[in-house]
């Protein structure tokens, strides 16, 4: 998928903002953001994907079982 970007694009890494040259080629991210018709994604957030949220992502799984 294309992703849009524009200067209301907000970048988030373990809770923090953080700009868009912080993040590396590699980066796990979830985008949250608008579907356009022609199939690519307005991003109003971009959330880099870190061990810490690996971690208590996987913690909350095994509390639900």
């Amino acid at each position: 998928k294309t992703i849009l970007l524009d200067d209301k694009t907000i970048f988030q890494k373990d809770g923090s903002t953080v700009k868009f040259s912080d993040l590396k080629k590699g980066d796990k991210v979830i985008i949250i953001g608008e579907p356009k018709s022609e199939g690519s994604i307005s991003a109003r957030v971009v959330r880099v994907v870190t061990n810490f949220m690996k971690n208590a992502s996987e913690s909350a799984r095994r509390r639900l079982w």
